[in-house]
C-alpha cells in the first residue's frame, strides 16, 4: 500500500540554553529556569507531531505548527536547566 512516511523533522540538543547542536531549528528560547521554547526553521503541516525527549523531567506545555515549550522540573518540584535532547517525529 501507499501508507504515509513519517520521519525526524527536527532535533536539538542543548545545555541551559545553549545550543550544542540541532537541524531544523530556528532558535532556542529561555523562558526561565527550565523552561524553553524551541522555534522552527520551518513550518509544520499540522500540530500532529510527537517528540522524543532525553533529559530529566521533561513537560511539554503547548506546541503549535512553528513551535513548542516544555519545562523541565524535577520529581521534588525544582526547575532546572541542564543537558537536553529533543527530536520531534511528523
Amino acid at each position: 500500500s501507499a501508507a504515509t512516511a513519517y520521519g525526524c523533522r527536527l532535533w536539538i540538543k542543548h545545555n541551559s540554553g545553549t545550543i550544542q547542536g540541532s537541524a531544523g531549528v530556528s532558535s532556542l528560547v529561555r523562558n526561565g529556569t527550565g523552561n524553553y521554547t524551541v522555534n522552527f526553521a520551518f513550518t509544520m503541516p499540522d500540530t500532529g507531531y510527537a517528540a522524543g525527549y532525553m533529559g530529566e523531567g521533561g513537560r511539554f506545555l503547548a506546541s503549535n505548527t512553528t513551535s513548542f515549550q516544555y519545562n523541565r522540573i524535577l520529581d521534588n518540584g525544582a526547575a532546572v536547566d541542564g543537558i537536553v535532547s529533543i527530536a520531534l517525529f511528523r
